[in-house]
């Protein structure tokens, strides 16, 4: 004699049938380990030297840029520009600086060393794709002298890295 299972009852013991509680040896009642997936596509997309000195060009990063004003017109607004304060991509040797978590005890310095796209990294299979064009541009960099990469937005955007290794900290408003 069993209970139906019902997450909501946290004072009543779950009752098992016996194949239940021998599920190991079924395995097609058991959910796929999509995490393992995940992580291999994250790690198929980390830089390698052969990313460094090559950059995206302007026209693509310009046609991912509009593609994700019509996408996220609240988010990408119209006043927005593809560089943010700048009026370029970041160059081969540019440092930057952030402040980790916006905390002046916390620098991060890095890089520059080319940009590049990375395909969307999607949690679960089947989930819609977040970017318009279904991949977002990133910048291959050097930290701590290992190649690592930063989202492009937060290279351009206000608060995130700025040109120099002379920035001063966020001060609390």
């Amino acid at each position: 004699n069993t209970l139906p299972l019902n997450l909501l009852r946290w004072t009543q013991d779950w009752l098992w049938t016996r194949p239940s509680s021998q599920a190991s040896s079924f395995p097609a009642c058991q959910a796929p380990d999509t995490t393992m997936m995940f992580m291999e596509d994250m790690m198929n997309q980390d830089p390698t030297p052969a990313d460094e000195g090559k950059f995206i060009p302007v026209a693509e990063l310009d046609e991912w840029f509009q593609a994700m004003q019509k996408k996220y017109p609240t988010i990408f607004l119209p006043s927005d520009t593809l560089f943010g304060t700048y009026s370029e991509q970041h160059p081969m040797g540019q440092k930057l600086m952030t402040y980790f978590d916006e905390d002046p005890n916390k620098p991060m310095k890095c890089e520059v060393r080319g940009s590049r796209w990375n395909k969307e990294q999607h949690l679960y299979p089947g989930m819609a794709p977040t970017n318009a064009l279904g991949k977002e541009p990133m910048y291959v960099v050097r930290i701590n002298g290992e190649l690592s990469q930063i989202p492009f937005t937060s290279a351009h955007e206000e608060s995130g890295w700025k040109r120099g290794w002379d920035v001063l900290p966020p001060t609390s408003g």
